[in-house]
């Protein structure tokens, strides 16, 4: 059974989770800082959501008002397995679990602000009834 049964469901979850990490007073506003609209192709479930740093937003629209400065592709277990620290990222990143276009040196200075959201990311996906593994 895939951890996310329906795209919007995972929309919602990594949505709540991004909130988090912009919500965060030390990590907030690095991540604003940094300006990166970054495109998430999803399968299983199959989405697309868009997280836009510089505006702190997020949008599940199949296109953005602006290009993606960076674009992966993963798959939704991958994703839960990521934020609930069952797979490390970059070991993820180096066996192309997820697929990177773009300026990966960009996306990298991101990873450190985001691993502060894997310590949310347990309630928040319980919240939206994703059951998480200890």
């Amino acid at each position: 059974m895939p951890a996310y049964e329906t795209f919007e469901t995972a929309a919602k979850v990594l949505e709540d989770v991004t909130k988090s990490v912009y919500n965060d007073p030390k990590a907030g506003p690095k991540v604003e800082k940094l300006n990166l609209v970054l495109k998430i192709n999803l399968n299983n479930p199959k989405g697309v959501l868009w997280l836009d740093t510089g505006n702190q937003t997020a949008s599940t629209q199949d296109e953005y008002e602006k290009p993606a400065d960076v674009e992966f592709s993963a798959d939704g277990d991958d994703l839960h397995k990521i934020y609930s620290k069952q797979l490390n990222i970059n070991k993820a990143l180096t066996t192309k679990m997820i697929k990177v276009k773009g300026p990966i040196l960009r996306m990298m200075k991101l990873l450190p602000l985001l691993t502060r959201s894997f310590d949310n990311y347990p309630a928040i996906a319980e919240k939206h009834g994703v059951k998480v593994d200890p």
